[in-house]
Order: structure tokens, then sequence, then C-alpha cells
């Protein structure tokens, strides 16, 4: 027997869980230290919880450490050189508008 959606007891469940999620994927060279990969993860989970709303203990953040040379950036027209601390952050979230988006970074 089908049920319909309105009969959802977990509904209102599921849609809070898809306003708050925010996943973090953290792309950095090979060599730094611990302390310094738990302010950056410290770091970036406070922007996230301050811009986004994200309850504190919605945490979910995934390091991937590389090799040196296998993050190659550029200089894109922004005449600044890049230092050998270069980090790639990715986030994926629910729809967000982009005065939010831009907020995480400043």
């Amino acid at each position: 027997m089908h049920r319909s959606r309105s009969s959802d007891p977990l509904k209102a469940t599921r849609q809070s869980i898809a306003i708050t999620i925010t996943a973090v994927r953290i792309d950095r060279l090979e060599g730094r230290t611990d302390d310094e990969l738990k302010l950056m993860l410290g770091t970036n989970q406070d922007c996230v919880v301050e811009v986004l709303g994200v309850p504190e203990r919605d945490c979910y953040q995934i390091v991937h450490e590389q090799k040196k040379g296998r993050m190659v950036f550029l200089d894109t027209g922004m005449s600044f050189e890049r230092s050998v601390g270069v980090v790639a952050i990715q986030s994926s979230t629910n729809p967000r508008t982009h005065v939010e988006k831009i907020k995480v970074f400043e």
C-alpha cells in the first residue's frame, strides 16, 4: 500500500537534516603538523557555523593530503604568487545565497 508524503512521520526530521548538512573537502600538501590541521579544521567549522547557521556538532570534513606536485595552482591574472601552503577547500551544501557563500571566505 502506498503512503502519501503528508503522512510521513519523519518528513520534518529529514527536512531539518537536509537544511543543516554542509560537507567540506580540504586538499593540502603533505608536511603540515597535526596542530596546523587541527587549527584549519576548527577555523573552517567556526566559519560554517557562524555564517551558515549550521549547528556546531554538524561537522563533516574530509582532508586529503597530496604529494608535492599533485596540486597545481597558477596565477590567474591576480598578480600574486601562491605559497607552498596553498589549500583547496570544496564545500557541498544545500542551496545558499551568493552572499552566504562569499561570507564563509571573508
